[in-house]
Formats: C-alpha cells, structure tokens, sequence
C-alpha cells in the first residue's frame, strides 16, 4: 500500500484461489492507485473484474507482488 500512496504501480500475480473473481488460471495484474477507503484501482487485462475494490479481497489472490518504479 506505500508504494501505492507514493504513487508507484504494484504489479500482482493472481490466481484463481478462493474464487476466480480475477482469472480463471492465474496471470498478472497492475494494481495503480489506492484511495481513502483503502481501495486499490486493478487494472486487469483479463475480461474479468476491472475498477475499484478493498485491498483486502485483492490480497486474497495475491501470489506475489512487486513494486515497479524508477528513481529520477
């Protein structure tokens, strides 16, 4: 959630575990913004779900994370 704050992109690894809200196998998906209510924008190259929702559904379906960004 830092680097989200800090306005840099995570890009997440999902899988289809508990549910296949994101994907129906697993793939990669950028997480771009985080707002007050500790929501985080998905941005999801699936047909799958695409928007706004609570970090900690996301979480969920995380198998990995990392923090892309580039100090200037």
């Amino acid at each position: 959630a830092n680097n989200l704050r800090q306005g840099r992109p995570v890009l997440i690894s999902v899988s289809d575990e508990p549910d296949d809200l994101f994907t129906s196998s697993g793939h990669l998906m950028a997480l771009l913004d985080i707002n007050s209510n500790n929501e985080v924008y998905v941005s999801n190259p699936s047909t799958k779900a695409t928007g706004w929702f609570p970090l900690s559904t996301v979480i969920q379906y995380c198998d990995y994370k990392w923090a892309v960004y580039f100090d200037e």
